[in-house]
């Protein structure tokens, strides 16, 4: 019985050396796999569709564009950072008190009823297309950046109309998550 301790013992770590070696033979193999795939699970839509996402990520890059600075909103990955965070806790306002009655507040206090921000972004998004639409008969994806200009500035100053929130609001929580 006194030597089956050292025998286990022994059979532990050659366990670890062994399984040491093997491990980091594979690991450099499947880290090497990964490599060369390149995709970036990051990426992926969770909320948005793709007409939205486009619509979001064109705004994104008026409001933060690429310049001799570095890069703009669409090649820091923005539009998929406001996907993520519309489908998670902030875009369902988890952490925030939604129960009526919802009495309009003062300008310091900001929006006061009851659409939670995955909401407003969808009455935002659609908005812009439909003001595009209206003012230019073109999607906004199609604008120039010119025309993408006047409209994102209708929007900042509260000039269209949208259903159950300012226009102003909604550009403010854009440019906030840009």
């Amino acid at each position: 019985l006194k030597t089956v301790g050292w025998a286990d013992g022994g059979l532990v770590v050659g366990s670890i050396v062994v399984g040491g070696i093997v491990g980091s033979l594979t690991k450099e193999k499947v880290s090497e796999q990964t490599a060369n795939a390149g995709i970036d699970y990051g990426q992926a839509l969770m909320y948005l569709s793709q007409e939205q996402f486009r619509i979001v990520e064109a705004a994104s890059e008026r409001i933060f564009p690429k310049d001799e600075n570095g890069p703009g909103a669409k090649d820091l990955g923005v539009a998929f950072f406001i996907d993520h965070q519309l489908a998670g806790a902030w875009g369902n306002n988890a952490r925030e008190y939604m129960q009526p009655p919802f009495y309009p507040g003062e300008p310091t206090q900001g929006y006061q009823g009851p659409l939670r921000n995955h909401q407003i972004f969808d009455a935002g998004i659609q908005g812009l297309q439909d003001y595009s639409m209206k003012t230019y008969n073109k999607s906004f994806t199609e604008l120039s950046g010119e025309e993408q200009d006047a409209v994102l500035e209708a929007f900042e100053k509260g000039q269209v109309p949208l259903k159950g929130v300012s226009s102003a609001y909604f550009f403010s929580l854009l440019r906030l998550l840009t």
